[in-house]
């Protein structure tokens, strides 16, 4: 398989693609979570405003509050497609 679902402790759920790796706590602080992505991946996150998710992706940091996007992480490339 190309892709492998993870559901995070948010209960966002993330489209891993293939040689790509995601990184993040078994819990997520009060305030927010942050993973950290290599390669690529789609992002459906959990809509809560109180809790936003950053992701962090070579030099960049994506904070949503809850829509779904994609992100490529190559090198100091970073590119985010929002799909919602």
């Amino acid at each position: 398989t190309n892709t492998k679902q993870v559901i995070l402790p948010d209960g966002s759920r993330v489209l891993l693609n293939r040689n790509s790796r995601l990184t993040y706590p078994a819990t997520f602080a009060d305030s927010s979570g942050e993973v950290t992505l290599m390669g690529e991946a789609f992002f459906d996150v959990a809509h809560n405003p109180a809790h936003p998710l950053r992701v962090r992706a070579g030099r960049a940091v994506v904070r949503v509050l809850g829509t779904s996007f994609n992100v490529r992480s190559v090198g100091d490339s970073v590119r985010v497609a929002v799909r919602t």
